[in-house]
């Protein structure tokens, strides 16, 4: 009931529009992670690359850090805190999103760097 009092309604608040933003971004990054996940690569060495960051030294990174607490967690709690109304519920989304990235940046440059550049 908040959210479609939100949309149509009332006009937004900062804080609400900031949360569907972040909502959204988090969401994208989750598809784009997917959708790497399931295309081909070009070259051997991005093959390998992927593997060492997806199942490989960086997994728990990516997958824990990256993936469940920038992706997963950023939308729950952020989706609650936009239909609840309860902002600092959506800041706290905000906290995991930052959390996350780095996670996933950092595992994402180190796999990069474990394999060969010829």
């Amino acid at each position: 009931p908040n959210v479609l009092r939100v949309l149509v309604s009332e006009p937004a608040t900062t804080e609400t529009v900031a949360a569907w933003c972040l909502l959204g971004g988090a969401a994208a990054l989750g598809l784009i992670a997917i959708g790497e996940l399931l295309s081909r690569h070009p070259t051997r060495n991005i093959t390998e690359a992927m593997h060492h960051m997806t199942r490989g030294a960086f997994a728990v990174e990516w997958w824990i850090g990256g993936q469940l607490l920038g992706v997963v967690a950023t939308v729950t709690l952020t989706a609650i805190g936009i239909g609840t109304d309860t902002t600092w519920l959506a800041a706290i989304g905000g906290a995991t999103a930052l959390a996350g990235i780095w996670f996933a940046d950092d595992a994402f440059v180190r796999a990069g760097q474990s394999v060969p550049l010829s």
